[in-house]
């Protein structure tokens, strides 16, 4: 072969046939080049794909990371999920999850209360509400370890944010014992403690649970800007808590396929003969005061629609 082509290399060919193999020549660098951009084309957009999934399964993973707590946690997100209408309050950031019968904690260790607190009453009540300790009892599992005696002569009650007597008839006398770890606790004026805050409660736990097949609550204080430091008797006391301006309550009733949402703002400073029911607002006010997004797993449209309306009692 190597013979011929010397040979036929000193051979003179014709202008047409050089004409014919220039354009065969431009139709192969053509077809070459109309492939590889195609190719380019068809890479760019697998990585286009490639790179929306891994974003989507990225957000995925860091809100499952985000709902099930801290690493050291090791308690189910979804179980706590089950508590909270609509899925857990968003952003964490911060905050530790922590378990109880019936209820969960979202710890704030910055303000050494909780952020929020969430719970749901179902059925009826079969258990009988046991005494109330004497003393209300330190959590080990935060770092702030706030004692039943940093609240000692501040002129504030410690209140509780998952109610006592609720979890009591609910869930029983362990769980009832877990409401009165300080971890539940947050600063509370007596008139808004054992006045209208109390009256809520009771309502909940006695007439909505009556209305509805479940009842879900999430409870909370709200801050301005202003940081106002529990007083303490003890100076040399490192424990810093922060008393709330005003406190929250969303409450959900659901019955067959039918639910109804109601949310209630009070105060810190309230007469303590004041109704509660003059204090709804809408889910968007409560979201605009404490700066979380609540019932986020609902469908937009939904909870759009839920969050907008200023709710009355029920």
């Amino acid at each position: 072969m190597a013979r011929k082509k010397k040979g036929s290399r000193g051979r003179k060919g014709s202008p047409l046939a050089k004409m014919v193999v220039t354009v065969l020549l431009l139709l192969a660098a053509a077809f070459v080049y109309l492939t590889d951009r195609g190719r380019d084309f068809s890479r760019e957009g697998i990585e286009g794909r490639f790179d929306r999934a891994y974003v989507e399964a990225q957000a995925w993973m860091d809100r499952a990371r985000e709902a099930a707590g801290d690493a050291g946690q090791t308690f189910q997100a979804s179980e706590q999920g089950e508590l909270v209408y609509g899925g857990l309050p968003w952003p964490r950031d911060g905050l530790t999850l922590l378990p109880r019968e019936g209820f969960v904690v979202a710890y704030d260790e910055v303000r050494e209360n909780p952020a929020w607190v969430a719970y749901k009453l179902e059925g009826r009540p079969v258990y009988d509400s046991g005494d109330r300790p004497s003393r209300f009892a330190e959590d080990d599992s935060t770092r702030a370890r706030v004692e039943h005696d940093d609240y000692t002569g501040s002129g504030y009650d410690r209140g509780h944010m998952a109610p006592n007597y609720a979890i009591a008839v609910y869930y029983g006398p362990a769980a009832q014992e877990q409401t009165f770890l300080m971890s539940n606790i947050v600063p509370q004026d007596p008139d808004l403690n054992q006045g209208p805050w109390r009256e809520l409660e009771e309502t909940i736990a006695n007439t909505y649970t009556e209305r509805f097949d479940a009842v879900y609550v999430v409870v909370g204080p709200i801050y301005d800007a202003e940081r106002e430091i529990l007083p303490n008797r003890n100076p040399a006391d490192r424990n810093r808590i922060e008393i709330p301006d005003a406190f929250f309550q969303i409450v959900v009733g659901t019955r067959d396929d039918q639910m109804r949402v109601m949310s209630v703002v009070m105060p810190q400073e309230i007469s303590r003969h004041a109704d509660w029911r003059n204090y709804t607002q809408s889910v968007d006010e409560v979201e605009r005061l404490t700066g979380y997004d609540f019932m986020r797993d609902l469908p937009d449209d939904v909870e759009d629609a839920v969050e907008r309306a200023r709710g009355r009692a029920f």
